[in-house]
């Protein structure tokens, strides 16, 4: 029986130091609802955007170096990548419906197969620079609005997951806190 090739998986951790943003909240009637084609009764009437793009430079990287940031944060809660997901909602199912189970060394344990990533990160051809596209949960809105209305020196803290050729984001951090712990400049 053929084996599966296992892609190759690299860890990445870069920081960026943020300076501009722009930040867009818009609200409207949702214009799908005048189609007949497209109605059903899931539809939402309302529709809400929230996009907030940060632009920065890579610090502190032996890499990246000097390399532009382009992040952009959508906001909407996404179903199973929401705040409030649970392991129980990533359970690892056969085809009856039934959870799987797996044995290491005679105990055994439930199979989960939760997201690896928050969002996804590529290269801008031609340039030194990154897009970073993530999609957070409303709630983080008011918080990071607040974090860049503060007047303060903006930084990311960014962890990217590269499988095979496609680089993803794990985890980003915001903070007015310099990555090497006080303000250097």
């Amino acid at each position: 029986m053929p084996t599966k090739n296992k892609v190759a998986t690299k860890y990445y951790v870069f920081f960026g130091k943020i300076d501009r943003y722009d930040v867009l909240f818009s609200s409207n009637i949702n214009h799908d609802i005048d189609n007949r084609h497209q109605q059903h009764d899931e539809m939402e009437v309302f529709h809400y955007l929230r996009v907030i793009k940060l632009q920065g430079t890579c610090i502190e990287s032996d890499e990246r170096d000097g390399d532009r940031l382009y992040i952009t944060l959508y906001g909407e809660d996404r179903g199973s990548n929401s705040v409030g997901s649970t392991l129980a909602d990533h359970k690892v199912l056969d085809k009856d419906g039934i959870q799987k189970w797996r044995k290491i060394r005679g105990e055994s344990f439930p199979v989960y197969d939760p997201p690896d990533h928050i969002g996804h990160i590529d290269k801008v051809r031609g340039e030194n620079a990154w897009n970073i596209y993530l999609w957070l949960p409303d709630s983080q809105f008011d918080r990071i609005a607040a974090l860049l209305y503060s007047g303060r020196q903006t930084y990311a803290h960014l962890n990217e997951l590269q499988k095979g050729r496609h680089k993803f984001l794990r985890w980003i951090e915001l903070s007015t806190e310099h990555p090497a712990g006080d303000e250097v400049e």
